[in-house]
């Protein structure tokens, strides 16, 4: 069984708004379910493959921000969404990494940066 063959899959889970209203239902059946404090999301990566057999779109980045307003906005106002992310900042539509995240800072409470993606785990 391959461990990472679930992050094959953002991509397609916020691809439209039925998938992202599925994921998000599903998200905040969970975090009501085991009494949560809050969500993490660990995407790698929005807009580019990352590992090998991720899916990925170059809408990614769009759709993550969709994703991310629509699980706020069910979510409680005290539950926190958290992210893992790359050193640098989500890949835009156009392939190049996008200047303007303030939108993703207005959403997520924390931003775990994945150093180790530089430097690796040796």
């Amino acid at each position: 069984m391959d461990l990472n063959s679930h992050i094959r899959y953002f991509s397609s889970a916020v691809a439209n708004q039925q998938s992202r209203a599925t994921f998000v239902k599903n998200i905040v059946t969970l975090y009501q379910t085991f009494n949560l404090d809050g969500i993490d999301i660990d995407w790698e990566y929005p807009g580019r493959q990352g590992a090998p057999g991720n899916k990925w779109h170059p809408s990614d980045a769009d759709n993550f921000l969709l994703f991310l307003q629509l699980l706020r906005s069910l979510l409680p106002p005290t539950a926190r969404i958290s992210a893992a992310v790359d050193t640098t900042t989500f890949t835009a539509s156009d392939g190049k990494p996008m200047t303007d995240v303030s939108k993703f800072g207005q959403l997520l409470d924390w931003v775990l940066i994945m150093n180790y993606d530089v430097w690796g785990c040796k």
